[in-house]
């Protein structure tokens, strides 16, 4: 992949991700160019994208209507058919809660602050539509800026709680495809919500994942984006 000289940080990020995620690569290509966009992000820090900026306003946003913050704030930064990227950045003490991605390729940077993520792999991708997982796999890691990027797959840590840890923190990512529609079934490709619920089968306790509503105590505001344009990299192909 050739970059030009002049191109910006954020940007190579979005050129790779858009190559990574055409409709036309094959197999090996889309996992040689998943490999490439985990190093470019990895190497993005919060000046990259001119993040400070942002949280000087959503902070002086907090202060003057405090009873209307948010717990999350998202910042659109490009929305296509084949991939989304925003930055999302989550307050103190609050939390993106358990949530899916079916069926879809997710790859995290975290720019500022720390994460607790709560994972969990089922035992068959979210994108079969049914009302509860049996858990096969639980994780819980948490990362820093200092840390490479996190990618999350149909199968493994597609369900997930993200948390602030010791403060507010925030992060990149990108989603392919994105939310909204599949155009493989023609159908509505919506954000699931989750509860863990204990249940007794012969006797043994086990763990599922329940479908249930968006917790009412969460919900997302926005704020611009300030860093280097990259929305002419949404082009669809």
């Amino acid at each position: 992949m050739i970059f030009h000289e002049k191109m910006s940080k954020i940007e190579k990020v979005m050129k790779c991700a858009r190559t990574a995620f055409s409709p036309c690569i094959s197999q090996q290509g889309l996992q040689e160019n998943i490999y490439r966009l985990e190093g470019l992000m990895s190497k993005l820090v919060q000046n990259d994208v001119k993040l400070q900026e942002s949280l000087e306003i959503i902070d002086a946003r907090k202060k003057k209507k405090p009873q209307e913050s948010a717990p999350v704030t998202y910042i659109d930064l490009i929305q296509s058919s084949q991939f989304s990227a925003g930055i999302f950045i989550i307050q103190k003490d609050c939390k993106i809660p358990l949530h899916d991605h079916p069926g879809m390729t997710g790859i995290l940077k975290v720019l500022h602050g720390c994460l607790r993520i709560t994972s969990y792999d089922t035992d068959v991708p979210t994108l079969v539509n049914l009302p509860s997982y049996s858990i096969a796999n639980k994780t819980v890691i948490e990362i820093t800026s200092d840390d490479k990027c996190l990618l999350l797959n149909a199968v493994e840590n597609n369900i997930h709680e993200i948390c602030a840890v010791g403060g507010s923190a925030s992060f990149l990512d990108i989603l392919a495809p994105p939310y909204d529609y599949d155009k493989r079934s023609e159908e509505k490709r919506i954000c699931n919500y989750y509860s863990v619920k204990k249940t007794n089968d012969n006797d043994e306790e086990s763990l599922e994942l329940h479908k249930s509503h968006c917790p009412f105590d969460f919900w997302c505001d926005d704020a611009p984006y300030l860093g280097p344009s990259v929305s002419h990299l949404a082009d669809d192909f």
